[in-house]
């Protein structure tokens, strides 16, 4: 079974969130000059993207912090490790934000948090879409 979340992240990217999306770049991609990397094509139907992507704005709506690790993971691409030093650690430690990372006294979010949470988001994302079909 295809991660219809994956393709999501992969379609927002191709249609817009993409900072290297230009008119030159989609031409090499419609011609097959560009096919491999991050510039990967969704195997997703736009219907059933926009279907997902109602799904992920409830999520939003319900649940941000869920939103934005299912959003810097799947959209942004940032690894397990990224999202819980850049995102999660500033939530979780607010009073640490000026410190430096090598400071011992530092504190950070384990990275196996954003699985947990990630998973979380998925199983809402799929929810909140089998209530609207």
């Amino acid at each position: 079974m295809r991660n219809l979340i994956k393709e999501w992240g992969i379609w927002s990217r191709h249609n817009g969130y993409d900072k290297y999306n230009t008119p030159l770049l989609a031409f090499m991609r419609a011609n097959g000059a560009v096919s491999s990397g991050n510039y990967n094509e969704p195997e997703i139907s736009d219907d059933e993207a926009l279907k997902v992507d109602k799904a992920v704005g409830q999520l939003r709506q319900d649940f941000v912090v869920l939103y934005n690790v299912l959003f810097a993971h799947y959209v942004l691409g940032w690894s397990y490790r990224q999202i819980s030093r850049r995102y999660l650690t500033p939530l979780e430690y607010p009073h640490q934000v000026d410190m430096d990372d090598t400071d011992s006294r530092k504190r950070f979010v384990c990275h196996k948090t954003v699985k947990r949470l990630l998973d979380e988001a998925e199983r809402q994302v799929y929810k909140n879409m089998s209530k609207k079909s």
